[in-house]
């Protein structure tokens, strides 16, 4: 389904575009950010450091506390950052949604993961675009970051928004800007990666560039929600298919010996997808027969994960292989510990981070090196190990070559 939306100057209400149009060049506005991930809180913060006023707004209030607090949980903000936006007043967090109605621009940066299909769970989208529609109030710029489908904003955001009774095209301005960050990247951040902007209509396409430009280096206008979607789309099938590359090649490389499987016309993302879904068996596979070398089973097993994370240096587990790795091992009996610097739970599999020392990694029968987190001894981990897989190639590429390591 999808909602009917006024277009040209004749058709917006002139008095609500101009009064957010000149708040926002005065840059004398208010900003909501709904969902404090690791998008939504770096977005709020970058907005602050720009002397705007940010309301966080995320329905976890042990999180709420804990930042109102100034404790930062994504690495990419420091809690001195955190702790002077919110001490000078620019920032502060709360769980009741009511709260955003004095905002004049409303990010929803909440996750999307992927469902058993591979499809994005919208069901975040709708649960803070509905909370957004209940405070609404004519003159909002209303502006999705989160990652989904082409045809999201404009025939699910759009279609609840008119829960509000306001008409968006004339009482409320919509746009569509891909998240773009890069979880550890100490030279690109929220304010210096380029940005996307597409709006329903040419007013709110001004509108979400003027909103943007206030705190991104470079926005660049295209000519709808839908093309602003696509683009994460295809960012997001490129980093897949690159991935895949690496790694089907990573796996025909150690095994030489078998033939290369037939041509198929599966679609490339299904490809990538199928590829990448392979990866953690692959490396328990893997496990296995280097075991079995050393006369062990993974049938009670000990084994060690050295690095949760999807990627080094970085708290962010969202996609990591390591979760599969653990259930598969887990599966097969072994028994499963696992340590990282930077992540000092793993919920979902029920576990801590364990010390790293010479008596963990002498007491394991394997560790598997996972994320090569720069904080991990490697020498101390090449020394003490009994036998190590390195899916990373950490250990070869700091000079450490034994007969006990190998790599994938």
């Amino acid at each position: 389904m999808s909602v009917d939306v006024l277009t040209g100057s004749t058709a917006v209400d002139a008095a609500h575009a101009e009064e957010l149009r000149r708040k926002l060049r005065d840059r004398d506005w208010v900003a909501a950010v709904y969902g404090l991930g690791y998008v939504g809180l770096q977005l709020a913060v970058t907005i602050a450091a720009r002397g705007i006023k940010v309301i966080g707004v995320d329905i976890s209030a042990e999180r709420i506390a804990s930042l109102q607090a100034g404790r930062s949980h994504v690495e990419d903000v420091s809690p001195e950052r955190l702790q002077s936006h919110v001490r000078g007043g620019q920032l502060r967090f709360t769980a009741d949604a009511a709260e955003a109605r004095e905002a004049d621009v409303v990010f929803i940066a909440v996750p999307t993961p992927l469902d058993q299909l591979g499809q994005p769970d919208t069901s975040y989208i709708k649960t803070a675009v509905r909370s957004a529609a209940a405070t609404a109030r004519p003159g909002q710029l209303i502006a999705l970051e989160s990652t989904t489908y082409p045809g999201t904003t404009r025939e699910l955001v759009a279609t609840i928004l008119t829960e509000s009774g306001l008409v968006v095209g004339r009482d409320l301005f919509l746009v569509y800007s891909p998240e773009r960050i890069n979880p550890g990247d100490r030279t690109f951040d929220t304010a210096t990666i380029p940005k996307l902007v597409g709006g329903l209509d040419e007013t709110s396409t001004e509108l979400g560039m003027l909103a943007y430009s206030a705190f991104v280096g470079r926005v660049h206008k295209v000519s709808s929600p839908d093309v602003a979607e696509m683009s994460k789309l295809f960012e997001n099938i490129f980093r897949a298919a690159n991935i895949a590359l690496v790694n089907e090649m990573a796996m025909l490389c150690d095994d030489l010996g078998m033939r290369a499987a037939g041509s198929s016309h599966t679609s490339l993302m299904d490809l990538a997808i199928e590829v990448n879904a392979g990866m953690p068996a692959y490396v328990v596979s893997r496990l296995a027969r280097g075991l079995a070398r050393r006369e062990r089973a993974l049938q009670g097993a000990r084994i060690l994960i050295l690095g949760v994370a999807y990627k080094a240096n970085t708290a962010d587990t969202r996609e990591t292989p390591a979760l599969t790795i653990i259930e598969l091992l887990r599966a097969k009996g072994a028994i499963v510990t696992y340590h990282d610097p930077h992540v000092p739970s793993l919920p979902a599999a029920g576990l801590k981070s364990e010390a790293l020392d010479e008596a963990l990694l002498r007491s394991m029968d394997a560790v598997v090196l996972v994320a090569d987190h720069s904080l991990i001894d490697l020498a101390l981990v090449a020394r003490s190990s009994k036998y190590v897989l390195d899916t990373r190639a950490a250990l070869r590429r700091a000079g450490i070559s034994e007969r006990h390591i190998e790599s994938i």
